[in-house]
């Protein structure tokens, strides 16, 4: 099972911080297998290179190496795992600056919100699989005319995947509508059509890792990409519904079991609140009478998601409506959303949307 997982390493020199991160964390929810901990740059290092670790979650300051020149190291190697840093406030220009290496991919800040970290880490562990299944995605002749095809296709490729994910069984079926009618009335190749479907079924794995199920168990076939590469044109799209709805209503299912009143009180609550910027984890808790840890882990287990992308994906609704309004600055959207830095909310949103939301708003206007 091991060798299937991604493999990871965590690195911090506060032994409360690290041996945290690695109580905490539902590994196995996530399909990662965590491999080792290192209170420093050497062992780190040295951990990554002894399990062929996937990922690596580190302290941005560390003594001997710090986390940055341990990313500095690792990016020059054949196959450099991702890395995500974690960073104080007082770092955060440090953390920047490493991100512009290719395998740094994110920063979580200092004091640690567990469901934050885990929802970058459920993102990054996508990334992970993508790249390591990227040879089934076939290569297509790229030309000036197809270049607009590309960027179409994959912004409906990114709404379709966010749907999903959110167990969302409607909207999912109307996206994969929106495809096939893409490929009709945009005459588009087979060889697009084949690309299409294989990085949407890479991204349903990397989806389906986070539950514990392959993809091969939805599609039937133990070689779901190779299999859509041998179909004829017109059982593209039918092979794709089964494998993306089997998905969808997994995920639905799994979110939809019964609450506990805790928990139901929890999303009102959430729903009451989130365009308020105070509104956290914490006042959350304090509100119903919990330590933040109980409710975080009772709200996972019975939602199948964390508070903070829930809370987040009620803002990203949100936004969209708002941004319909072009009275309203981008910045007057974000605190009306409950967020008070436009440049981490047009990040949240292009994660959510697909696009910046300057780029949402050109496109519905």
């Amino acid at each position: 099972m091991e060798g299937e997982m991604i493999r990871a390493v965590v690195a911090d020199d506060e032994k409360i911080i690290r041996e945290g991160i690695a109580e905490w964390v539902d590994w196995n929810k996530l399909g990662i297998c965590l491999v080792g901990c290192a209170k420093n740059g050497e062992e780190a290092l040295a951990a990554v290179r002894e399990h062929q670790a996937d990922l690596l979650v580190t302290d941005i300051r560390m003594p001997g190496i710090s986390g940055l020149e341990l990313a500095e190291q690792l990016e020059r190697e054949e196959k450099p795992p991702l890395i995500i840093l974690i960073s104080g406030y007082s770092d955060f220009a440090y953390a920047q600056k490493a991100v512009k290496l290719k395998c740094v991919v994110d920063y979580v800040l200092k004091p640690l919100e567990l469901e934050q970290l885990e929802a970058v880490l459920a993102k990054t562990g996508q990334q992970i699989l993508k790249r390591r299944h990227s040879i089934l995605v076939p290569p297509v002749e790229r030309t000036e005319e197809s270049a607009g095809t590309g960027a179409r296709m994959a912004g409906m490729t990114a709404r379709l995947v966010r749907f999903i994910s959110a167990g969302e069984e409607k909207e999912t079926a109307e996206r994969l509508g929106e495809i096939g009618l893409f490929w009709e009335e945009g005459r588009v190749s087979q060889a697009w059509r084949v690309r299409q479907c294989c990085e949407i079924l890479v991204s349903l794995e990397g989806i389906l890792a986070g539950y514990n199920r392959k993809l091969g168990e939805l599609c039937e076939t133990g070689h779901p990409a190779e299999t859509v590469k041998a179909l004829p044109p017109e059982q593209l799209l039918p092979f794709m519904e089964r494998a993306v709805m089997g998905c969808v209503r997994l995920i639905g299912e799994t979110r939809n079991r019964s609450c506990s009143a805790l928990i139901k009180s929890a999303l009102e609550e959430i729903d009451r609140n989130y365009y308020r910027s105070e509104f956290t984890l914490q006042t959350l808790a304090e509100t119903l009478m919990v330590s933040p840890n109980y409710l975080s882990a009772r709200f996972k287990e019975e939602t199948g998601t964390g508070f903070v992308r829930c809370l987040n994906e009620k803002r990203m609704e949100r936004a969209k409506g708002l941004l319909a309004d072009v009275s309203r600055k981008i910045y007057e959207v974000a605190c009306q959303c409950g967020i008070d830095d436009v440049r981490y909310f047009t990040r949240l949103f292009k994660e959510y949307a697909g696009m910046t939301p300057k780029e949402y708003r050109d496109k519905i206007l």
